[in-house]
This record gives structure tokens, sequence and C-alpha cells, in this order.
């Protein structure tokens, strides 16, 4: 009997689905939000959990300017571009202590590698941020950079088209 041939190549998203790091990256950008808001007074303030449920999904920049709608008189690009540095930095730091395979991650993946299947790894978020969270999680022997990509990193637009 002729062995299945794997023309194919499975793409997994990151976040919340390959690693569970979405909300740990949340509880950062509200702490954060938090602080700017005492910078910059006016935005509209949400308990964690409806931030969480408001939020998930979305860059920080596109947060802040539904945070602050009068984004032109309360907080300029120049501080909005500050600030999502600053979110970037304080997420990989927890992300870096903080991240976890998602259940059943390790497993799927190992059948998959020992069945000849090829795969790799999508997301929005940036490079950085994302071998922060392999290598927190313990995935980086099933995704090496070159099965690795960002559209934060790789897209002319970095960040994802969504609705309004």
């Amino acid at each position: 009997m002729k062995a299945l041939q794997h023309d194919k190549v499975v793409l997994f998203d990151h976040d919340g689905t390959v690693v569970d790091s979405e909300t740990i990256a949340l509880k950062s950008a509200w702490r954060l939000t938090n602080e700017v808001a005492r910078e910059f007074p006016g935005a509209q303030h949400y308990e964690l959990e409806d931030f969480v449920k408001s939020f998930a999904g979305k860059p920080y920049r596109e947060i802040l300017k539904k945070l602050y709608p009068d984004s032109f008189t309360t907080i300029n690009e120049r501080d909005i571009d500050r600030l999502v540095a600053e979110e970037e930095k304080r997420a990989i730091e927890r992300l870096t202590v903080e991240a976890k395979a998602t259940q059943g991650t390790p497993e799927v993946l190992s059948y998959l590698r020992d069945d000849g299947f090829k795969y790799a790894l999508v997301s929005n978020s940036s490079l950085q941020r994302l071998s922060a969270c392999l290598t927190s999680a313990a995935l980086t022997d099933y995704f090496p950079s070159e099965h690795v990509f960002s559209a934060h990193d790789s897209l002319p637009v970095a960040r994802p088209q969504t609705a309004s």
C-alpha cells in the first residue's frame, strides 16, 4: 500500500488557537490604558472583563482610537505611536512569563509532524511577540522561524482590516 502524500499545508492562527496569549496581552493593555487615562483624560473607562470583550483581536492603535474618539484634540499620532510601542513592550514582558500552549496543541502538532504534514503559524502579532509566546509555551521546536508569518512585520498595512 502506498503511503499517503500530504501536499497541503495546515495554517495555524496564533492568538488563542496555538498559544493562550490574548487575555494576557489584553490585561497588559488594560493596565496601560488605565495609566494613559491619567495622562490623557477623556477616555471611556472599561472594567477588565468589558475591555477584553470589547477589544479582543484588536491592535492597540485601534483600541486607543476607540477609547479616544475625539483623538485629534485629545491624543496625537506621536503619542499614539509611543503608547503602541509601550504596549508591545509590556505585552512581550508578560507573554514571556505567562504564555502557555492551548490545551491539546502540542499533541496535535506532534501528530501532524509525525504523519508528515507541513504546517505554519500565521498571526497579526509581531514576530517579536510571536517568538516570546512560542518560547514561553515551549513550541519553538514545532514552529521554526521560517514557518512563522506575521502580518505586522510583513504586510504593507501592518494591522488587520476590521469593520467599524
